[in-house]
């Protein structure tokens, strides 16, 4: 175990050496009772582009700090035709799959371009196109989700833009900051359909994608970025 993981987990427990302790057991364990070691090898998501398609998500390029963007279309999710082509416990494994390769192999990547070490992601949420409707077990699972998430992959969002929020999210917002640690608020930026200002000061133009109004091409499909070189790849073995 390296030094910086070690640090996230003290990070999410304030540095309380006894919490930490027992949050890093823990991890320990469900990494063995999941299979994770073994996930990126082993587990073969043969939906992810009908997946994807309903529920449009991924890693497109990298921000002015050198961290992997996470972007994620809320507004054009169909949870009809995600429960169609998938099912809780597939969409589960992807789920730990994607980070799993997000620490072992795109953020190695980006530590080696950036000259120092990278463990933290730079997230996009845009929310432009409606609510999406959660049925009770369409609740669970996003609680499953967020739950493992915030035990076994602690402090990796380094700063999130949620963006085309209409007034009533933002107001909203103003209510609940400041329920959460200033740390947390730190992190979240919300904005609304003119974003593009804000968002060049966390990316560059040429990274930010078409569909948000940037020059770079490619979908979410394609997983645009250096991880997708050959190159950088094999040399990161």
């Amino acid at each position: 175990v390296d030094y910086f993981t070690l640090r996230r987990f003290l990070r999410a427990r304030t540095y309380d050496f006894d919490r930490a302790i027992k949050m890093w057991t823990d991890h320990v364990n469900w990494r063995r009772e999941n299979k994770v070691d073994s996930i990126l090898q082993d587990f073969h998501f043969d939906e992810r582009d009908k997946f994807l398609e309903a529920y449009p998500q991924g890693y497109h390029k990298l921000d002015k700090m050198g961290r992997p963007v996470y972007i994620q279309l809320i507004g054009k999710i169909k949870v009809p035709a995600i429960m169609e082509c998938t099912n809780e416990e597939r969409m589960f494994k992807f789920h730990v799959q994607e980070y799993e390769r997000c620490v072992k192999v795109i953020m190695p990547i980006a530590s080696k371009l950036a000259g120092r070490k990278v463990d933290q992601t730079f997230g996009i949420m845009d929310v432009k196109g409606g609510q999406v409707r959660l049925s009770m077990p369409a609740r669970s699972v996003v609680g499953r989700f967020t739950k493992t998430d915030q035990d076994n992959y602690p402090e990796m969002l380094g700063h999130i833009c949620i963006i085309n929020a209409p007034a009533v999210f933002r107001m909203l917002w103003g209510l609940v900051k400041n329920m959460i640690d200033v740390r947390t608020q730190q992190k979240i930026e919300i904005l609304g359909p003119n974003y593009m200002e804000a968002l060049l000061k966390h990316m560059d133009i040429e990274n930010i994608p078409e569909f948000l109004g940037g020059q770079s091409r490619g979908t979410l499909l394609d997983d645009v970025g250096p991880w997708s070189d050959p190159e950088l790849m094999a040399a990161n073995g």
